[in-house]
């Protein structure tokens, strides 16, 4: 009989103790809350949340923090009786927010030192005339991409860097689509998911990694081919391979009084330019290439490193009557401006 009572108070103190636990927690009503696809119409969306106490001490709000002015809070009351429920009422002003947004509330209150929690998450479809204006870039009837190039930038060698292209399928229904890169280095990948929802947005993930390159400089251009169905579309890449230096008071700094040759390729084949080291350490010529046609245009200098002040001849050759515009990339280590581009415009007359 003992034995018996001992139990039944083990279980009663149990039960004691699981009611203290649930009186620690408030209850919010769909505290992730999904508005789902809304019409690009709709300015303003709104809800009211459920906030229930279910324990037996009093509950207080002491403050309520959001993640952006355009959200609007309004609770019903800042103190909650013993098993009682407050409501709080939520109106989200969408602007010119278009698209997927989110947003976040947070409730203070004196019961736990870290904040309750709402989530506030939409769709919002894209008026036809601005999804042209955003996403330029037809890739099929549905798709369009919001960038009809890629110019990546400075890649320092040693690094990783991403960057993405944003892809809106302005139908009803879920579109398919494959990306792939044309001629990109190895130490380029691609990311993305080969369907985009309906009224949704897609993105095309780039990475370049240069964690473990040390001998690559200079310009890089490749293609992004974004297919769907029988329709395809071509955005090119660029991206300049550079060295990690810190800008300063002391750097190398290249200097060239003259970036364009226009010559008569029947009586000259050659085009000069003067390059010169305005800085105080030594600049250091790690590629000189041309963009088009390599095999039919040379690149040449003296020196491949200039000490500082000092200066020297880029020489660039082409075919006797060579007709085309030839573009040469000069990668070096000034850390301002690590790509320098010439041009040499040929006339044959």
């Amino acid at each position: 009989m003992f034995n018996r009572l001992i139990i039944v108070l083990c279980l009663l103190g149990l039960v004691a103790c699981n009611r203290g636990g649930q009186s620690d927690s408030l209850l919010i009503e769909d505290a992730d809350y999904d508005f789902g696809l809304v019409a690009d119409s709709a300015q303003v969306l709104r809800h009211q949340f459920k906030i229930e106490n279910p324990g037996p001490d009093t509950c207080r709000i002491l403050k309520i923090e959001k993640s952006c002015g355009c959200t609007k809070v309004r609770p019903s009351g800042l103190v909650i009786a013993p098993y009682s429920t407050v409501t709080l009422d939520v109106e989200v002003d969408l602007g010119t927010n278009y698209s997927f947004f989110e947003r976040d509330i947070s409730i203070y209150t004196d019961r736990q030192a870290e904040p309750y929690t709402i989530f506030v998450r939409a769709k919002r479809q894209l008026p036809k005339e601005l999804v042209e204006h955003v996403f330029p870039v037809r890739i099929s009837d549905a798709l369009r991409a919001n960038m009809p190039f890629l110019i990546i930038g400075n890649c320092p060698l040693g690094e990783v860097k991403t960057d993405f292209i944003n892809i809106n399928n302005q139908s009803d229904k879920a579109v398919k689509y494959t990306a792939r890169l044309i001629g990109a280095p190895k130490c380029v990948s691609l990311y993305y998911d080969d369907e985009i929802p309906a009224s949704d947005v897609g993105r095309v993930i780039i990475t370049t990694d240069l964690s473990k390159v040390h001998d690559q400089w200079g310009l890089r251009r490749y293609t992004l081919r974004l297919t769907a169905g029988r329709d395809s579309t071509d955005i090119p890449v660029e991206a300049i391979f550079a060295e990690t230096l810190t800008v300063g008071k002391v750097n190398p700094r290249i200097m060239m009084p003259v970036y364009i040759y226009t010559i008569d390729t029947k009586k000259q084949t050659t085009a000069k330019f003067v390059v010169a080291n305005a800085g105080d350490t030594t600049l250091v010529f790690k590629d000189l290439s041309p963009y088009d046609q390599p095999s039919k245009a040379t690149v040449a200098i003296g020196r491949r490193a200039l000490a500082p002040h000092a200066t020297d001849t880029i020489v660039v050759s082409v075919p006797a009557g060579y007709s085309e515009v030839v573009r040469v990339g000069i990668s070096t280590n000034d850390p301002i401006e690590p790509l320098k581009e010439v041009r040499v415009i040929c006339k044959p007359n």
